[in-house]
């Protein structure tokens, strides 16, 4: 209830705004910010009310009175009012962070990420931004994204190590968690990682760097408790790692990756030696040719890529790859490369019906959210996207020998991309099974104009000219 003292300086105020209207904002403000942080929500919001009817320009009124909404879970009332502050001030980045923090607590990833992108642009420094991006990116599978942003806010702001722990707790892929740990060892300096470290190592069946920062972990323990926990976890991984070499013993190692498929998990660097020769991208799917400890050589673009962005595909691999991308969609249905990756793994599985459902899902995406969707990606990868989902679509029905239909989904995505070359060799395909022969050659001649080391249009085109 309102005191009679918080009642008559209010009204008090109020007169005085009639002869010196900034002072008496100011002191409404931090009268009503008084009362927010004693808890006293429904007080604060009667003041930022008045304060709103004195001036209703000021667009941090509606700011303060959102935050104050979004304290008593109304996030309705509270994106209202920051819709209203941003209108009146639209180059305050504080308005679309806090719009994008309200999403986020309501797990609408997608528009918390478009907001909080929009705050970054306005503010490049904005550490409290850069956290809840990474948050978001996290909950919503873009695990390495979420890592970066994360280190970007510590980095800004060192007080926030401990929201940095608490989100790295939410990766998932452990080759991302060695990372985040990785960072607060060689960047912060925090040896209380060590035993962080450990587990993660174990997770990725590195037992020899486990053991040594268990080691570690004991020579700086606080006391003979500590030291017992930490010598408990180390017992119990030379328990398991004696039974992994029996069991290894019994049925032989474990099968060797060349020559099997990986998708890759997430966009990486192909390196030969130290120089960066391309990038691999999330949802493309590669054969492995060579294997040298984490790295994997890849058969079609010839090069390395670290296995933390891979995933192998033996049975478990497809079904962890399968469950991995199909959370990410329930957390954000318009998370187009989670769309696009998960159709590409149904295709490869030879699921080409569930794989077109997938891929018709993200051009459904992008017709019925293309203004949030351009915020997020921007014009021209949307563009990328929408010509790749209409071309898979078209080469799923290839693959199901519906070379009709697929001419005519490889046509809109030539249309809408005209440099898109695997849309014209996968169109010549069709036409070479209509024994459309002219219109193949056509198509694979331009292909090999957009990309002339097109080696299977080479192959094609010759094989074709000869027979």
């Amino acid at each position: 209830m309102p005191t009679l003292r918080s009642i008559l300086l209010i009204h008090g105020l109020l007169l005085l705004c009639c002869s010196s209207p900034s002072i008496a904002q100011d002191r409404i403000r931090e009268l009503a910010d008084e009362q927010y942080r004693a808890g006293n929500y429904t007080q604060a919001i009667r003041i930022y009310d008045q304060a709103v009817i004195v001036n209703p320009q000021n667009s941090l009124n509606f700011h303060d009175r959102g935050v104050v909404y979004a304290a008593m879970k109304n996030y309705e009332r509270a994106i209202t009012d920051m819709l209203i502050a941003e209108s009146l001030n639209p180059r305050n980045p504080h308005h679309f962070f806090e719009k994008g923090r309200f999403h986020y607590e309501t797990k609408a990833y997608e528009l918390a990420l478009a907001e909080l992108n929009h705050a970054i642009v306005l503010d490049d420094e904005y550490a409290h931004a850069y956290l809840y991006r990474g948050k978001t990116l996290v909950e919503m599978g873009r695990e390495h994204q979420g890592l970066a942003d994360l280190k970007t806010a510590v980095r800004l702001k060192p007080a926030y190590d401990k929201a940095y722990q608490w989100a790295v707790t939410k990766i998932k892929n452990h080759w991302v968690r060695l990372e985040s740990v990785q960072f607060r060892i060689d960047e912060l300096g925090k040896t209380d990682s060590y035993h962080t470290r450990a587990h993660v190592y174990a997770n990725l069946k590195q037992y020899e760097k486990a053991l040594a920062d268990f080691d570690r972990e004991t020579e700086r323990a606080s006391g003979p408790t500590k030291e017992s926990q930490i010598n408990n976890c180390k017992e119990n991984l030379i328990e398991d790692i004696a039974i992994e070499k029996a069991v290894e013993k019994k049925q032989g190692p474990p099968p060797d990756p060349v020559g099997r498929k990986v998708i890759v998990l997430a966009s990486a660097d192909l390196k030969e030696g130290t120089k960066v020769k391309g990038q691999v991208h999330t949802g493309q799917i590669y054969t492995v040719s060579h294997e040298s400890g984490d790295w994997f050589y890849l058969a079609e673009r010839p090069g390395w890529v670290h296995q933390r962005y891979v995933m192998l595909f033996d049975e478990a691999a497809d079904y962890a790859g399968l469950k991995h991308f199909e959370r990410r969609i329930q957390a954000a249905p318009a998370d187009l490369v989670a769309l696009y990756s998960l159709g590409s793994l149904k295709a490869c599985l030879g699921k080409h019906k569930e794989a077109i459902v997938y891929f018709l899902d993200g051009l459904s995406a992008i017709k019925k959210q293309q203004r949030l969707l351009k915020r997020l990606y921007g014009d021209q990868t949307l563009v990328l996207f929408q010509s790749d989902f209409i071309m898979n679509v078209g080469n799923c029905y290839l693959a199901c020998g519906g070379e009709k239909r697929a001419i005519h989904y490889l046509n809109q995505a030539i249309e809408i991309s005209p440099l898109n070359y695997e849309a014209c060799y996968n169109r010549a395909l069709a036409y070479i099974r209509l024994g459309q022969r002219q219109e193949a050659v056509n198509d694979l001649n331009k292909a090999l104009e957009l990309s002339p080391g097109h080696l299977l249009a080479q192959n094609l085109l010759r094989k074709i000219i000869v027979d």
